[in-house]
């Protein structure tokens, strides 16, 4: 159905979408609680909120599997009890993506979940288009001065690089903060069935 002013219907812009939603046109960006509304909180720059699992109980979904037992708009995210600081795994409602596909990158990069996969599939299967901060499928999608990384070159998802001592590459071209950075060990990577290499 129509949504109101200001809003878009996620069906379509993403018919792989699991579940059709009225979303702001333009994601809200935020840089503190403040920006976001009640019971939000500002995670690495988008506004997002621990819910309970799609059964209705709370805490231990399942990071990094298909079906991660988290509702359409949420994520199995690995975060910090702030009563004792120990991670524990809980689903992260995440907000939708502005109609044009962009997301805040805030401080980690994030990416619309929205049929980026290579394949053209959504990047995280049976979930809304939702904003994915921490994640990248290209350098826009980073904060200026990081780059996007795929340790598997047959995934379009990575991480947001910042290419110095340490962090993984390829070639030397994923260590670009300093021309005395270089990659060591640099091979196949893993489609080939090596490792990565490491910024030095």
């Amino acid at each position: 159905g129509a949504c109101g002013a200001g809003d878009y219907c996620t069906a379509a812009a993403d018919p792989q979408a699991a579940e059709a939603v009225c979303a702001p046109i333009t994601t809200i960006a935020c840089r503190t609680l403040f920006d976001c509304p009640s019971p939000q909180r500002c995670f690495h720059g988008v506004c997002a909120s621990i819910e309970p699992r799609a059964d209705g109980t709370k805490r231990f979904c399942l990071t990094g599997q298909a079906d991660d037992k988290c509702g359409s708009d949420a994520i199995c995210s690995q975060l910090t009890d702030p009563n004792n600081g120990q991670l524990i795994s809980d689903c992260l409602g995440l907000p939708a993506c502005s109609q044009n596909g962009a997301c805040p990158p805030g401080d980690l990069g994030s990416v619309c979940n929205d049929g980026r996969q290579l394949d053209g599939g959504q990047l995280f299967s049976g979930k809304q288009r939702l904003c994915l901060p921490g994640f990248c499928t290209q350098d826009t999608d980073c904060p200026a001065q990081l780059h996007c990384f795929s340790p598997n070159r047959s995934d379009a998802l990575g991480t947001c690089n910042n290419g110095r001592a340490g962090s993984p590459c390829f070639t030397g071209g994923d260590c670009f903060n300093s021309p005395q950075v270089s990659c060591n060990y640099p091979d196949g990577g893993v489609d080939d069935g090596g490792g990565l290499g490491t910024c030095r």
